[in-house]
C-alpha cells in the first residue's frame, strides 16, 4: 500500500489520510451497475467515467513537470501522480483480495471519474474486466495464460506461464513508468 507524510501544505491533503480514510473497496474499481449471466455471455454494465482514461491524461502531460514550472506546481503534479498511483494500486489490491486477476491492466483501462473533493478534480478507477480471471487461493497454480496487451504483459506470460496477481503488478510497474515519462513503454516493440 502507498504511504505518505501526514503533513500537507497544498489542497491535495495527506496521502496517509487518504490511505487510512476507508478500507479498500469498489471505489478504486469502476462501479458495477448491473450484471447478467447468460448461457454464453456474462454482461457487465459499469458506470461511465466522464473524464476519459488515464492514458489520455498521460498524453496531456498531467503528471509531467514542465521546464521552468514553479516548484509548488511541480510538487502538485508529483502529488497527483502519487494519489493516482495509490488509487490504481488500491483497486488492484481489492481485486487480488477477492481472488481476481485483472489480466489487462494498462492506462487505457483505468478511467477517471469527476471528484469535487479532490484537488486533481478526478479519481482513478480500474476498469475493463474482459480478460479478468478468478484464481483459487487453495491452489499454488493460477489460471491458464491469457491474452493481454504485449507491452504490459509480464515476461513469463509471453512464455505461456499462468496468469497471476504478479502479472498485474508487472503491468502496474509499466503503467507507473508511462505516467512518469508521459510516453509509451516499449514504443518500438513490433509483434
Amino acid at each position: 500500500m502507498c504511504s505518505g507524510s501526514n503533513q500537507s501544505w497544498d489542497d491535495f491533503g495527506s496521502l496517509l489520510d487518504l490511505q487510512n480514510s476507508q478500507p479498500v473497496s469498489w471505489a478504486e474499481v469502476l462501479e458495477l451497475l448491473q450484471a447478467s449471466a447468460g448461457q454464453v455471455l456474462t454482461v457487465l454494465i459499469m458506470q461511465r467515467a466522464k473524464l476519459g482514461t488515464l492514458w489520455q491524461a498521460i498524453q496531456k502531460g498531467l503528471f509531467q513537470p514542465l521546464p521552468g514550472m514553479p516548484h509548488h506546481d511541480v510538487y502538485k503534479r508529483q502529488r497527483a501522480f502519487m494519489r493516482t498511483a495509490c488509487e490504481v494500486a488500491a483497486g488492484l489490491e481489492f481485486l487480488h483480495k477477492h481472488n481476481v486477476v485483472h489480466g489487462d491492466l494498462k492506462p487505457s483501462n483505468c478511467l477517471l471519474n469527476e471528484s469535487r473533493s479532490d484537488a486533481r478534480g478526478f479519481s482513478a478507477a480500474v476498469s475493463d474486466f474482459g480478460l479478468s480471471t478468478l484464481t483459487c487461493p487453495t491452489l499454488d497454480e493460477s489460471t491458464d495464460a491469457a491474452p493481454g496487451t504485449a507491452p504490459y504483459m509480464a515476461p513469463e506470460l509471453l512464455q505461456n506461464s499462468p496468469l497471476s496477481p504478479a502479472s498485474d503488478i508487472y503491468a502496474f510497474g509499466i503503467m507507473l513508468f508511462e505516467m512518469a515519462s508521459s510516453s509509451r513503454a516499449y514504443s518500438g516493440l513490433k509483434l
